[in-house]
């Protein structure tokens, strides 16, 4: 059998209307205003810091902002030191009320933050409490570093903020807040750390950050004050004062480290410092009696000196860190 292949010819297209497709062009954003903090951290790393660690971050009031770049200026007439470019940062604002203290010790269900971002489109994230207690939703407030499991918005750009981790590395003597104190949220590759030469020239408190915005002239500058919570040790905790059986008093604490290596069963947290050394004094001083040094989280003090002691007295104790004094436990001793 034969098959004959026949060729055919191709079938006409019908003419079709053209098709002039979707312009895509950028959003016409009006000028945006520009927002640069600069934020002195504690130690928040596992090693314990031998520099300040200064933040700077920034954003603008609408996504048209391209960033900044940054200079620091050692002291007054100094040559500025450029730092790099700091991008717009994931949450940055500044509080709409005031914040009262809290708990540092457990979950402060009483008090809420309410943020106001610079950005209306800027958002948060509630996170559940494993991921919290894992150090998710770090932000710094003023001096505090705290958490926050919930995340609401009340309008564009206004969030409240609970179910708080307050007071976090050592920050619970600054939980106190009044409205428009400062927030960013740390969890943000976009934040600008400067290196430690760089943060280490703003130590002593007389070094300006400037900025400008990208392709902008326009300098504005910020005062950076003295620098190195970082490298200040955390004050001790769980004082206490045991009479000793001879008419005297033996006290006791427990010291922090600033240096967080995770937990671990059966062994203490480093010690943060390259010795261990505290410095115990009496307030008010009394003439003749202290100030002591120890090696160790422990003094006696004996009978006589005890009973020169007038009501009232109190006894500070600091660590003696590598670069800095912590603050004081204070203790009551008559």
């Amino acid at each position: 059998i034969l098959l004959e292949l026949k060729r055919h010819e191709p079938l006409p297209v019908p003419d079709l209307p053209a098709e002039p497709g979707v312009p895509v062009s950028a959003p016409d954003w009006p000028v945006a205003v520009g927002t640069v903090r600069l934020f002195d951290l504690p130690n928040i790393g596992s090693l314990a810091a031998s520099a300040p660690q200064l933040l700077v971050a920034g954003a603008g009031s609408n996504d048209g902002w391209r960033g900044a770049d940054c200079w620091i200026v050692a002291s007054a007439g100094a040559e500025p030191i450029p730092v790099g470019t700091v991008r717009p940062a994931a949450a940055l604002g500044e509080l709409a009320l005031p914040l009262a203290a809290g708990s540092d010790c457990l979950f402060d269900l009483l008090n809420s933050v309410e943020v106001q971002l610079v950005n209306p489109a800027m958002t948060l994230e509630s996170v559940g409490d494993a991921a919290l207690l894992g150090g998710a939703n770090r932000a710094i407030v003023d001096g505090e570093l705290l958490q926050f499991g919930i995340a609401e918005a009340i309008e564009p750009g206004r969030w409240r903020l609970s179910r708080l981790l307050r007071g976090r590395a050592g920050t619970e003597s600054e939980m106190t807040h009044a409205a428009g104190a400062f927030f960013v949220l740390l969890d943000d590759p976009a934040l600008l750390t400067l290196p430690e030469t760089l943060a280490g020239l703003a130590e002593s408190g007389g070094a300006t950050l400037e900025w400008a915005p990208r392709g902008g002239t326009m300098l504005t500058e910020i005062g950076v004050p003295a620098a190195g919570r970082a490298l200040r040790p955390l004050a001790p905790v769980h004082g206490q004062v045991r009479a000793d059986g001879a008419g005297g008093v033996t006290i006791g604490w427990v010291r922090r480290s600033r240096a967080d290596a995770g937990w671990r069963d059966h062994v203490d947290q480093p010690l943060g410092e390259s010795r261990e050394a505290w410095r115990i004094a009496l307030s008010p001083p009394i003439p003749g009696i202290g100030p002591w040094e120890s090696t160790s989280p422990t003094l006696n003090i004996g009978a006589a000196e005890l009973a020169a002691l007038p009501p009232g007295c109190e006894i500070e104790i600091r660590q003696a860190g590598d670069f800095a004094l912590s603050p004081p436990l204070s203790l009551p001793l008559t």
